[in-house]
């Protein structure tokens, strides 16, 4: 089976488990993908960049199959930024059969949603995030 993870905001918000649900797939013969996106130009679009910002979050080669980064040009609206990551991010999944996708953006998912209803989807979220929504809640934000 395959399975996908996306890196920033949630390999990143939690590298230790993550990393261990990841080691434990690939012990079973799943293939594990990091998936993540960025903008071309940009260092998150630059795989040694990546790879060293996965190594300072303890996460090794031998813990995933393939890092996998999708590029999109920049955009003055970042909603379209957004939106062509998602639907990129939802190409590659549809290609490659993966079957389950962890990922911390709601826009990617439902862009996923939309080419592979199949795909068994999980939004995560940390708690940097949930006291940031609590903030702005609190505040009429």
């Amino acid at each position: 089976m395959r399975f996908a993870f996306d890196l920033d905001g949630t390999i990143s918000a939690a590298p230790d488990v993550w990393r261990t649900i990841m080691r434990a797939l690939k012990a079973q013969g799943h293939d594990v993908f990091i998936l993540t996106g960025a903008i071309l130009g940009t260092p998150g679009g630059n795989p040694p960049w990546r790879l060293n910002q996965l190594q300072t979050l303890g996460v090794l080669p031998e813990d995933y199959t393939q890092l996998v980064i999708v590029t999109v040009d920049n955009h003055p609206d970042f909603n379209v930024v957004t939106k062509q990551i998602g639907l990129k991010k939802a190409e590659f999944c549809v290609q490659q059969d993966v079957k389950f996708m962890v990922e911390d953006s709601p826009v990617y998912l439902e862009c996923i949603a939309e080419k592979s209803p199949h795909i068994v989807r999980v939004l995560v979220t940390n708690a940097l995030k949930l006291e940031q929504l609590k903030e702005e809640v609190a505040h009429g934000r």
